[in-house]
């Protein structure tokens, strides 16, 4: 596909191809970049996720109450809508 994308620009907007071809590698690049950041953050979150639920397990419904008030903070903050 990549080949076509190439071929394609390069007949279109009468450009070379080898200006075609590191413009398209640039964003192959980028979208990989972003892909194993987004898997790797994906995993961070979800492992932290598990470890909240097993302390959530074991917790009065007090102690639990008080920790998803500390989480939901804990988002604000991340979020920069904290006061």
């Amino acid at each position: 596909m990549l080949y076509l994308m190439v071929v394609a620009s390069t007949e279109v907007h009468k450009i070379e191809q080898k200006k075609a071809l590191m413009v398209f590698g640039i964003i192959c690049a980028l979208l990989v970049i972003t892909s194993t950041c987004s898997q790797y953050n994906a995993r961070k979150v979800q492992k932290g996720m598990e470890e909240w639920s097993e302390k959530m397990q074991n917790m009065t419904p007090e102690e639990a109450g008080k920790s998803l008030g500390e989480f939901m903070k804990g988002i604000e903050k991340g979020s920069g809508k904290s006061e």
